[in-house]
């Protein structure tokens, strides 16, 4: 699942997959909405995930052709059960920061956000489900702008990274 802003003549979303990161095929096609004042939440089921780790991303298309790719995310599968998984959005931000965590149980998770520095700027702990979990990052607002990467441990350790970039 993935949630846009306000959208200008948007024609689709092509969900890519990737087993290694760099090479990406398309694995299906969810039509947009076009122009919208308000975002909208859009879903796509992989049909036949891979095992192990895969890589997800999205090529929005405008009806002009051109197109935009998401950050990757990851998603970690033993045999057809999600381990875990983590997403961000929007990106980049500017303002709110929304993250997507697939837990396999529910607990607290540890929310934090690091600098290229290797410093923590931010730390939060916070609920989440087995299964899927949307949460907004509070303090995200008040970070300088630049690139961080958000790091969420989940109940039983499995850390997840994301790259995300503030405006």
């Amino acid at each position: 699942t993935w949630a846009t802003a306000p959208e200008q003549n948007a024609d689709r979303f092509e969900v890519q997959r990737s087993s290694n990161g760099r090479d990406y095929k398309t694995i299906g096609s969810v039509a947009a909405t076009g122009t919208t004042s308000t975002g909208h939440d859009y879903a796509f089921e992989d049909a036949q995930p891979l095992a192990g780790v895969s890589y997800y991303r999205l090529r929005q298309v405008d009806t002009d052709g051109t197109a935009q790719l998401s950050q990757d995310a990851t998603v970690t599968l033993s045999g057809a059960a999600i381990v875990a998984a983590l997403s961000t959005y929007p990106q980049p931000f500017a303002a709110d920061l929304n993250l997507t965590v697939a837990a396999p149980t529910a607990g607290a998770a540890t929310v934090d956000v690091i600098d290229l520095t290797g410093r923590r700027v931010l730390s939060h702990v916070l609920p989440v489900v087995a299964g899927t979990t949307t949460l907004a990052l509070p303090g995200a607002s008040s970070l300088a702008p630049g690139a961080y990467v958000v790091r969420v441990t989940l109940p039983g350790g499995a850390a997840l990274r994301q790259r995300i970039v503030k405006e």
